[in-house]
């Protein structure tokens, strides 16, 4: 099991993450989390943005992997915007 640590709920609602946490994590001020609540348990995950450059790069070695070309996508679009 990972690390086991307590805090507590605050007047305003809000819970404060100890730093060791939040360093483990690399977390920020604004990150964002999604909550899962089942019965008495409460689940925090982390969302982490994928990185746009390696999505790209994916998304344009499956395109020249598949042979579309930048004129297949331009048709695509107008056909969708047609409907």
């Amino acid at each position: 099991m990972g690390t086991l640590l307590t805090t507590e709920l605050s007047a305003k609602r809000q819970i404060t993450l100890p730093e060791s946490i939040c360093e483990a994590l690399s977390l920020q001020t604004g990150s964002q989390f999604v909550i899962l609540v089942q019965n008495d348990t409460l689940i925090l995950k982390n969302i982490i943005a994928p990185d746009f450059n390696k999505l790209l790069e994916h998304t344009q070695q499956q395109a020249k992997t598949l042979g579309i070309k930048p004129q297949d996508i331009e048709t695509a679009i107008s056909q969708v915007r047609q409907k």
